[in-house]
């Protein structure tokens, strides 16, 4: 980073000339002093690069610290720049650099004349310091050559080399002879690529014609070429200006030419970068001029400045919306409009949808095209009768983070370039406060149009009425909602209309008072008509209006029509209705399922002593006869139980696809011989795709309990029952007649009977357990609630369809399932019961259910611990964790639940085998049990056989 050193006795002049340096050498380092001998200090301390010297300085001047720079070993190579305010003679000039100044400026200083001097000073002392330190090398070569002839020429290269420009040397043709080595960072090519080839080859053809004049009056007459600009062209193609300085150079083999080339790029982007600020900020002034113009005038001018400013032909400025999705066009330019053949011209543009100008707003940075005819991805074509284009700059101004507006220019004769683009974003940047502006207030304007839009369109009536209650306004909406024709005379007639019914006037009336009195807002809905007396319900606010001073100006009145709010109503109950039968259903199989579970707690210990009774008992002894009624009576009983949990729809079968017409041919065959003659049975199979996702034991369960339910319907008179399977497609709408099913493809069971029908008053009844209306040892009344639990179990729904006297027709719908299907199941083989002599843990707080389990396991050949706590059972574990081979556990327990008693045991015992046991439970089930470690699951009443057979699969694995 070059360092400078700026000298003078003005610290407004400091602060400006570092604010100056900075910015147009934005990589230097700038020191300051107030003195010269402060000067002096640093100069010889801080070792700068350059120095700007002030010459009129109290105490010591300019002229004097100069020759003490001069003197001293440590600063005598840094370039001094003097600066004087006074226009001065040759006299100070010759003074100035008599001292040792290499430069001397008159203030005010051009910008770019200090730059260039400063710049030269920097490479001045970066090639002299580079000088200095290769002496001792230049030494030792110089001796080993041939000292006195080369000596010139090495320097000669040797500085070249280090110098920024260019210098170059030709003969009298133009043949360059030789170029220094900083062809390669001005031109991209090595020198020994530039020796040999004419001067021309490395010029833009819009140059030649200048470089060969000023080549000839050099060559030929001697002539100077002085800060000639010509157009060149480096390796890559692109083009760069270059200045060039040249003279005559006479030499033994004949004339030639010799100067030095620099690449003033820079410096001529920097002169159009000060154009183009003065360009923006006149801009800027034409658009604060408009600030009392409306948004349309403000923007019309911003785009015609763009279009000027860029010498573009056509133009458009436009605002984004807030999701950028959209853009509305304010101002096409003059030019495009008049040149437009388009019949539809929109003004909303959606941004998807459009081509390439839209790609600048999605990728949201600018987008330049200087050939509209070449390919490009976005590219749609242009609408017919648009104006052709020949090229396209479109620049998105953003604003922390949002797109705000967007301006696309086309048809320039130039290319467009990155210079545009920075110059539109930048005029862009100046004029959004004047725009945000203008855009506010057409925004506020828009609002107002929009609110009184909104009252003569909205669905609700508004009415201003004033404190005499004279209707003084009403929305367009209120003479549609009472048949008035819109020239009716109504304002300043009084409110409520006399047309309305008397009641309801009068309710009016009373609340109109009560606001205006109280000033409160009150409510109110009553039956009204309308001028033609039709029937309508009107809902109204009444609400008062205050003035800047808190006084009350006037009331309003909105009001809506609920006409047809009210009629939906009685629907809305009908449906309330139908979720609480639900919301009961759902009730009655919770309370099913935990008597579900106090009754399997009673069937356990019951079937475990019938069974152990019939494996003591002699096969001769008269009390077998007994003991296996009562065993049959307790699986009768259990099956009772799996029937009411079937309902509570807490047990889950073993599912696959089954052929529903199959189960209805096998039920039919049944109920054929159990069902008297008078009842005929007929099955109807309307489809071959019946397939469903269903246990064959439920779905039997199912159709017989429909079936007979049916039968007895026709138990005195006969009749017929016929067993429909067929299929529906439920599209969207007709499943939302049919609660609880998504749009699909249903098998469809329907069950009619010619019997005695069902009365509406206990219609939603018939599902509930054991409600009957058989007469006593007819029925249990469980048989309907078990159907609904199956059906919902297999996410299907049922209905009924009935009339007193004319039968019933139950419809079950289950979700078609495709593929082939599987109507039996294997039987597991039925097997000795296996024993063992383990060690077992068994945990139940039920005393006859540990009374009769621990007989049991004994008798299988356990050793058996039984606790009726489950905090002691974890309390004994714990003390010697190895001293049982399996846990028993019931799930359901005060203090501590199976679930919980497990989780602590496998803590500390993760390897041991547990077999849980429960009747019923919501909070586990098999799958959730083993996913714990759990090993198996044992439902309850514990049957011996399957508990024994339990074991030994849990202690095997």
């Amino acid at each position: 980073m070059p360092k400078i050193l700026v000298i003078d006795d003005k610290q407004d002049n400091l602060i400006s000339l570092s604010a100056l340096l900075r910015a147009l050498i934005p990589e230097c380092e700038v020191t300051t002093a107030l003195s010269g001998p402060e000067g002096l200090d640093k100069a010889r301390f801080q070792a700068p690069d350059t120095i700007l010297l002030d010459i009129r300085m109290p105490g010591m001047d300019g002229f004097e610290v100069c020759r003490q720079l001069r003197e001293d070993e440590r600063t005598r190579h840094i370039p001094v720049i003097m600066l004087t305010a006074l226009e001065t003679g040759d006299q100070n000039l010759v003074k100035g650099l008599e001292s040792g100044a290499d430069a001397y400026l008159t203030k005010p200083i051009n910008e770019y004349v200090l730059t260039a001097h400063v710049k030269t000073a920097l490479r001045m002392k970066a090639a002299e310091d580079h000088l200095r330190g290769q002496k001792d090398t230049l030494k030792e070569v110089a001796w080993q050559k041939t000292r006195e002839a080369r000596k010139s020429e090495h320097r000669f290269r040797s500085m070249a080399e280090q110098i920024s420009d260019v210098l170059f040397q030709t003969d009298h043709l133009g043949i360059i002879q030789y170029i220094s080595p900083a062809s390669k960072t001005v031109f991209g090519y090595a020198p020994n690529q530039m020796v040999g080839r004419h001067f021309t080859d490395f010029l833009h053809e819009s140059s030649l014609t200048a470089a060969d004049a000023a080549f000839r009056d050099a060559v030929e007459q001697g002539l100077h070429a002085r800060h000639l600009e010509l157009a060149m062209t480096r390796k890559d193609g692109s083009p760069f200006t270059g200045e060039v300085n040249g003279n005559q150079m006479v030499t033994d083999e004949g004339s030639g030419a010799v100067g030095v080339i620099r690449d003033i790029t820079e410096r001529k982007q920097l002169l159009e970068q000060v154009k183009a600020a003065n360009a923006r900020l006149e801009a800027l002034w034409g658009v604060s001029s408009l600030a009392e113009s409306d948004l349309k005038t403000v923007s019309d001018h911003v785009l015609n400045t763009i279009t000027k400013m860029t010498g573009s032909a056509y133009g458009f400025y436009g605002f984004m919306n807030e999701d950028a999705s959209a853009m509305a066009i304010h101002s096409w330019s003059g030019e495009a409009m008049k040149n437009c053949s388009m019949v539809n011209q929109p003004s909303v543009f959606a941004i998807d949808e459009a081509g390439v100008w839209g790609e600048a707003i999605r990728r949201r940075k600018p987008l330049i095209l200087n050939d509209y005819r070449a390919g490009h991805p976005a590219k749609k074509g242009l609408p017919q009768g648009h104006v052709s284009l020949t090229n396209l700059l479109v620049v998105p101004f953003i604003q922390q983070g949002r797109i705000l507006s967007v301006v696309a220019v086309a048809n320039r004769a130039a290319s467009y370039d990155e210079k545009d683009v920075t110059q539109l974003s930048s005029f862009l940047h100046s004029i959004q406060a004047i725009v945000d502006s203008k855009r506010a207030e057409a925004k506020l304007r828009e609002v107002e149009r929009r609110n009184q839009a909104l009252l003569d369109h909205s669905p609700n009536c508004h009415k201003i009425v004033d404190l005499d209650f004279n209707l003084q306004y009403m929305s367009a909406n209120g003479f549609n909602m009472l048949k008035l024709d819109a020239d009716a005379d109504v304002y300043g007639k009084p409110y409520p209309f006399s047309f309305f019914p008397e009641a309801f006037q009068i309710e009016t009336r009373e609340n109109l008072k009560k606001v205006r009195e109280t000033g409160d807002t009150v409510t109110m809905e009553g039956l009204a008509n309308d001028v033609d007396g039709n029937d309508i319900w009107l809902y109204s606010t009444i609400l008062p209006v205050l003035d800047d001073d808190g006084e009350m100006e006037y009331l309003t009145v909105v009001t809506a029509d609920t006409t047809q709010q009210k009629l939906h109503e009685t629907e809305k109950e009908r449906l309330e209705g139908q979720l609480h039968q639900a919301q009961k259903m759902e009730a009655i199989g919770t309370l099913a399922g935990g008597i579900a579970h106090d009754f399997n707690n009673i069937l356990s210990p019951l079937m475990i002593h019938a069974e152990m009774a019939l494996m003591e008992l002699p096969s001769d002894s008269p009390l077998q006869r007994h003991v296996k009624q009562i065993y049959q009576s307790s699986e009768r009983a259990r099956d009772l139980v799996k029937q009411i949990l079937t309902f509570a729809r807490k047990q889950e079968a073993s599912r696959a696809p089954i052929k529903a017409s199959l189960m209805v041919k096998e039920v039919a065959k049944f109920l054929r011989s159990t069902l008297p003659s008078t009842i005929s049975i007929q099955y109807d199979i309307q489809t071959e795709h019946d397939l469903v996702l269903g246990d064959p034991t439920e779905l039997n369960q199912l159709i017989v309990n429909l079936s007979t339910n049916a039968a007895h319907a026709m138990e005195e008179r006969g009749g017929s029952l016929v067993i429909q399977v067929g299929k529906e497609t439920l599209d969207a709408e007709a499943a939302e007649y049919v609660p609880d099913l998504e749009p699909g493809s249903y098998v469809v069971l329907r069950v009619k009977d010619t019997g005695h029908g069902i009365a509406p008053e206990i219609m939603d009844k018939i599902f509930e357990p054991y409600f009957t209306t058989k007469e006593t040892g007819k029925g249990t009344g469980i048989g309907l609630a078990v159907a609904h639990g199956i059906v919902k179990s297999y996410k299907g729904h049922i209905t009924i369809d009935s009339e007193p006297g004319e039968g019933t027709c139950f419809t079950v719908y289950f979700p078609q399932v495709p593929g082939d299907s599987r109507t039996t199941l294997s039987k597991k083989a039925r097997l000795q019961l296996p024993t063992g002599n383990e060690r077992i843990l068994f945990v139940d707080d039920e005393d006859a259910t540990v009374g009769a389990v621990r007989p049991m396991l004994e008798a299988l050949g356990y050793s058996v611990t039984a606790k009726q706590s489950s905090v002691k059972a974890l309390a004994a574990f714990t003390e010697d964790p190895q001293a049982f081979d399996l846990i028993i556990t019931d799930q359901t327990m005060p203090e501590m639940t199976g679930k919980e008693l497990v989780r602590e045991m496998l803590t500390i015992r993760p390897d041991l085998p547990i077999i849980l046991c429960t009747g019923y439970s919501q909070q586990i089930d098999e799958k959730e049990a083993k996913a714990m470690g759990i090993r198996g699951f044992v439902t309850k009443p514990i049957v011996m056989r399957e508990m024994a057979q339990t074991i030994r699969e849990v202690l095997e694995i």
